[in-house]
C-alpha cells in the first residue's frame, strides 16, 4: 500500500527517508526492511530493492530522457529490449517529451517526472518518493497516484512525502510529522472521523495547534530598519537561526528564503513564480494573509500555483493550459457560472471541453482534406 509522510519543511521527513534508505543512522531506535537493517551487507537497500526519488533532482543536465533512463536502466542489468519498452511506458505515464531532448532543456516538472520515471524503472518492491507530485500538475498528480495505487495491487510498498496534504487521501496510511515527532498516524478515514472533520488539511491544522499554541509574534511592519526586517521575516516565515548558512537549509527553507528577499524592500509589484511549492499548509495561509495585507497598501502580486485551491484567496485567476488561457474571473465567479464546489474542478471541467474542442477541430479539418469524391463513394 501508499504510507504518506506529511510534514512541513524542515520538520524531518526526508532525514527519516534516509535513514529508511541506509544514508543515515539514527542515533537511537532501528530500522528494519526486508527483514534487515538498511546499508547492511544483506539488505537490498540501497540497491535493487528500493527506487528512490529524492527531493533534490539528481540528473545530468547533459544526458537526454532516453540517455538517463537506459543509464539507469543498465545499473540494475535490465536488458535492452525491456529498457526500450519500459521507457516508452514512462514516456506515455508521465507526459514527457520527446525522448532524446536533453535534461537542461526540461521544465522544472519535467525534470521531476524523468527523476520518478528513474525510480519506477527497475520495478522495485520497495519505492521511496521524497515530493514526487511537487511541480506537477492536477491532472498528470492523479495519473500518477493512480498508477502507483495499481502498482500497489502486485505487492509493492510506496512511502511517500507530499505538501499536497488532501491528496494524502489516497494512501492506505499516513502520519503527520512536525519538529521531528509523528502527531498522528492512521488510515486518511479514521484520522476524519475521529476528529469529526471535513479534510486531512483540517486534521493536521488542528494536530498542529494543539501541539503548539504559540502564535506568530507581530512586529512593527512600519520600520524601515533592515534589521527589524529581517527579524519579521524569519518570523513570519518560520525561518531557522539567521546565521544558518543557505546550503545547510532545506528545499522549502530556501524557497521562503527567496520569498523573503522578494518581501524586503516593500515593492508595489510582486511576482511570485509558484511561492508556496514545499510550504506546509500553517505557513502557506500565514503568507496568503500576509500577502493580503499587503495588497490592502496597493500592493499588487501575481503569483503562480499548482496549488489550486488556494487561489480562493485571490482577487482573480486564470486557468491556463497549453499556452493559453481558459478562463478568467474571480474565483467565487467561476464557481457560481459553473456551478462547482472548488476550483480544482473547474480546472477539470475546462480541460475536458477544451480536448473536446480539440477533437472536434481535428475531425473537421481532416474531412475538409479528404477529396469529395471519396465522401460521395
Amino acid at each position: 500500500g501508499i504510507y504518506g509522510l506529511l510534514g512541513s519543511s524542515g520538520c524531518g521527513k526526508t532525514t527519516l527517508l534516509r535513514c529508511a534508505l541506509g544514508r543515515l543512522r539514527p542515533k537511537s531506535g532501528s530500522i528494519s526492511l526486508f527483514g534487515h537493517i538498511p546499508g547492511t551487507a544483506l539488505s537490498r537497500v540501497p540497491g535493487p530493492g528500493v527506487g528512490y526519488m529524492p527531493q533534490e533532482l539528481a540528473l545530468y543536465d547533459d544526458f537526454s530522457i532516453e540517455e538517463t533512463l537506459v543509464y539507469f536502466g543498465r545499473l540494475f542489468g535490465i536488458k535492452s529490449r525491456v529498457i526500450d519498452s519500459r521507457i516508452e511506458f514512462m514516456v506515455d505515464l508521465l507526459q514527457l517529451p520527446n525522448r532524446r531532448k536533453l535534461i537542461v532543456e526540461l521544465s522544472g516538472g519535467q525534470k521531476r517526472r524523468v527523476s520518478l520515471a528513474t525510480a519506477l524503472l527497475h520495478n522495485p518492491p520497495l519505492l521511496i518518493l521524497d515530493e514526487p507530485t511537487v511541480g506537477v500538475d492536477l491532472i498528470l498528480r492523479e495519473t500518477i497516484w493512480k498508477h502507483l495505487e495499481n502498482l500497489c495491487k502486485t505487492g509493492l510498498t510506496v512511502i511517500l512525502t507530499t505538501h499536497y496534504i488532501e491528496e494524502a487521501r489516497n494512501a492506505a496510511k499516513v502520519g503527520f510529522m512536525r519538529s521531528g515527532r509523528i502527531l498522528a498516524e492512521d488510515s486518511p478515514h479514521h484520522l476524519l472521523r475521529r476528529h469529526q472533520l471535513m479534510t486531512l488539511e483540517e486534521v493536521f491544522l488542528k494536530l498542529s495547534q494543539l501541539d503548539d499554541q504559540t502564535k506568530v509574534h507581530h512586529i512593527n511592519k512600519k520600520s524601515r530598519v533592515i534589521d527589524s526586517r529581517i527579524e519579521f521575516m524569519v518570523d513570519l516565515l518560520q525561518l531557522p537561526n539567521r546565521r544558518k548558512l543557505i546550503v545547510e537549509l532545506s528545499g522549502g527553507q530556501k524557497r521562503r528564503v527567496s520569498l523573503a528577499t522578494a518581501l524586503l524592500h516593500n515593492p508595489p509589484l510582486l511576482i511570485l513564480d509558484e511561492p508556496t511549492v514545499g510550504v506546509d499548509l500553517i505557513l502557506r495561509e500565514t503568507i496568503w494573509k500576509h500577502l493580503e495585507n499587503l495588497c490592502k497598501t496597493g500592493l499588487t502580486v501575481i503569483l503562480t500555483t499548482h496549488y489550486i485551491e488556494e487561489a480562493r484567496n485571490a482577487a482573480k485567476v486564470g486557468f491556463m493550459r497549453s499556452g493559453r488561457i481558459l478562463a478568467e474571473d474571480s474565483p467565487h465567479h467561476l464557481l457560481r457560472r459553473h456551478q462547482l464546489m472548488t476550483l480544482e474542478e473547474v480546472f477539470l471541467k475546462l480541460s475536458q471541453l477544451d480536448d473536446q474542442t480539440k477533437v472536434h477541430h481535428m475531425l473537421t479539418y481532416n474531412r475538409k482534406s479528404i477529396p469529395n469524391e471519396i465522401i460521395e463513394t
